[in-house]
Order: structure tokens, then C-alpha cells, then sequence
């Protein structure tokens, strides 16, 4: 078997392979595969996700001395705030702080497609209430990011659909987060899964 179709996305340019490993997202993969496996389409294509946007902030200082806050606020609209300088420093930076704020939601929501700007000022109205001494002149960058399909719904029975590391057509593995399942996402995690089918794929 020759995955010219999945590797004709790569530039418009087809190249064989003995091996392909796909970490792309499992919606994403569906459409790439032969329809000789359509059970195998089926499947991969009935697991739902949600979307994510996210905001980055290089800001002057740190909003908390945690690393991750969880937040229930009915004022606040995101679960969430993860300061990665708070775990790890980033001199790169140059001594400044970096705070992600990531706002989990159904693709179809209206805050999926709002303008970044009003999104970040949302944000930061957020952050005064989280925050009273944070001042916006503390912020050096501001970036939004998004992906429709963050986060695995997993109903019960998931473990049952996830997929393997080895599709079942020769050749193809697939890396994907849900496979992490019970556990939650983390890049640990998606290392190990990397190395598992690295292993793989050294010993076929």
C-alpha cells in the first residue's frame, strides 16, 4: 500500500512511504482515507469535539503565584488560568510573564467567531476582577489563537472508540490525544503515545 493520498495535502506533491503517522486531528483524517475502510471512517468520525480560542499575554508581571487557577465566577466567562512562567520562566522574554487563558466552547457558539480584539478585551475585563492590581499597561503581546477540535467528548463507552495506534490499513498510525483517555491531555502524555508508535513502527 502507497499513502499517496494521504500525503497529497503536503504541498500538492505525492511521495510513497512504507510508514505514515498521522497527528492530525481525527475529523481531519477521516476524509483522507480510503473508502475501503469505511467502518474504520465510521468510527473515527462519530467522536465530537469542542472547540477552543485561546489568548496569550506577555505581560510585565505575573497575575498569581500559581501556575494553573481554576475559576468559577459567573462574571467570568473562562474556567481557567494557566501562568506557564509560574512552572517554568521564560527568559527569552526578558523577565516577563506569560499567561494563557484558554475559553473551551462548542464550534458553533457566537464567541467562536468573535474579532480577537473584542475577544482580548473581553479577556482582560476578566482578568480586573480575577486580578484587581493588574493594569493593561502590563501587557507586551497579546495573541489568539483557536482549533476546532481541542477536546474529546468522551461519553461513556469511549474507550471503546478511541482509536489504536495502528489503523487498520498497513502502514498508517495514528497519534492523537484521545488516546490518552482516562487521562487528560498533557504533552507527557503525547510523548509517550509518540514513542509507543515510534517503537512501533521501528520493529515492523
Amino acid at each position: 500500500m502507497h499513502w499517496r493520498s494521504l500525503l497529497s495535502l503536503a504541498g500538492g506533491r505525492y511521495r510513497d512511504a512504507d510508514a505514515v503517522v498521522s497527528a492530525i486531528a481525527l475529523p481531519e483524517l477521516v476524509p483522507l482515507l480510503p473508502s475501503s475502510v469505511p467502518d474504520y471512517q465510521q468510527r473515527l468520525a462519530s467522536i465530537n469535539f469542542v472547540a477552543v480560542r485561546c489568548l496569550l499575554l506577555v505581560i510585565e508581571h505575573s497575575l498569581s503565584d500559581s501556575f494553573w487557577t481554576n475559576i468559577n465566577d459567573s462574571r467570568i466567562f473562562f474556567n481557567g488560568l494557566i501562568e506557564y512562567s509560574n512552572l517554568n520562566p521564560w527568559r527569552q522574554y526578558g523577565g516577563a510573564e506569560i499567561a494563557y487563558i484558554p475559553i473551551y466552547m462548542p464550534a458553533d457558539e457566537e464567541l467562536f467567531v468573535w474579532p480577537q480584539d473584542d475577544l482580548t478585551e473581553s479577556v482582560i475585563g476578566c482578568l480586573e476582577i480575577i486580578c484587581p492590581q493588574f493594569d493593561r499597561s502590563w501587557i507586551r503581546e497579546a495573541i489568539v489563537t483557536q482549533d476546532l477540535h481541542a477536546q474529546a467528548i468522551c461519553p461513556p463507552g469511549f474507550s471503546q472508540r478511541m482509536p489504536a495506534p495502528a489503523a487498520p490499513l498497513p502502514g498508517l498510525y495514528v497519534v492523537d490525544s484521545t488516546q490518552l483517555y482516562p487521562s487528560d491531555r498533557c504533552l507527557s502524555g503525547m510523548i509517550g503515545l509518540a514513542r509507543t508508535v515510534g517503537h512501533m513502527i521501528d520493529s515492523q
